[in-house]
């Protein structure tokens, strides 16, 4: 099942330890381009959920507008910005309007390597500053242009992440150590999809969820609210969805695909597969055959 919540990114700091891709949205839709193609994407407004991940994200906006919402607050995310989503923050990029940025994903294990511990470190979300500007895009321009398989590139490319994170090491550290009180909510919610990704296959209850998670669950529903931007419901039916997908795309008939991820009624599947991934599930694999 794709990880779309927990996000692995595969990155082998041997080879490069950096993962690219660009990102446009385009009438609220967004479009994920990488270098190779291979992990490209679209995603449909209301199947846009938040992921996190232990590696350091840092995205700078190229082109128009949108809202960045990262461990439960929005951040107004605009051209000539440098965004840091640190390790493990749940975060979401969102725009009614023409947005473009970059995205670089640090290896944690090459950081902790060169002697920054991402996990206890935490850096400013928003940052306006052209000299940082300046080191990021010499990183996106050598991971554009050269051969990864290259010696030369293999030391550049390590040269210039270390001096991007000296950069912010020395300018822009928010805080040493994690807030308990924040650590705990979003702790909270991470167990909640957590469970939820195992679980999606059979009927779930807000009050299950909250029981596993040991916590009120009028409580859950609130700070899932806030941190994720989607109720307990929305996000279940969102991984449904996703798995029903994939399985459509492996060649499982649509009926047996939607009683594999929870669904017990086809009516209401369909409704909710047209609401999340933006058409029908019977236009699944035709829009897969597209370019």
């Amino acid at each position: 099942m794709s990880e779309i919540y927990y996000r692995e990114h595969y990155i082998d700091p041997k080879i490069c330890p950096v993962h690219y891709h660009k990102d446009s949205f385009l009438k609220n839709i967004l479009y994920i381009s990488t270098l190779t193609q291979a992990d490209s994407e679209i995603i449909y407004p209301e199947n846009n959920i938040p992921n996190w991940h232990k590696n350091l994200e840092i995205l700078y906006c190229t082109e128009g507008k949108g809202n960045v919402m990262c461990a439960g607050k929005i951040y107004e995310f605009q051209s000539g910005d440098i965004f840091i989503v640190n390790s493990e923050k749940t975060h979401m990029i969102t725009s009614d309007f023409t947005l473009q940025y970059h995205c670089i994903i640090i290896d944690h294990s090459f950081l902790e390597n060169a002697c920054l511990d991402i996990s206890k470190t935490e850096f400013c979300a928003l940052i306006d500053d052209i000299k940082l500007t300046e080191i990021y895009m010499e990183i996106v321009d050598l991971l554009k242009n050269s051969d990864h398989s290259d010696t030369d590139f293999k030391i550049d490319i390590r040269i210039k992440v270390l001096a991007l994170i000296l950069y912010l090491n020395r300018n822009y550290v928010y805080a040493y150590g994690k807030e308990a009180a924040n650590r705990a909510k979003s702790d909270y919610c991470k167990k909640a999809i957590e469970y939820i990704r195992k679980n999606f296959a059979k009927a779930l209850t807000v009050d299950e969820i909250a029981e596993e998670c040991m916590i009120n669950k009028a409580y859950l529903s609130r700070i899932f609210k806030k941190e994720t931007n989607k109720t307990l419901v929305e996000f279940i039916n969102i991984i449904r969805c996703n798995e029903a997908k994939r399985l459509i795309n492996q060649g499982i008939s649509i009926k047996e695909s939607a009683f594999s991820c929870g669904f017990d009624n086809l009516s209401y599947f369909s409704r909710t597969y047209k609401k999340y991934m933006g058409y029908m599930p019977s236009e699944e694999r035709k829009n897969l055959s597209q370019p």
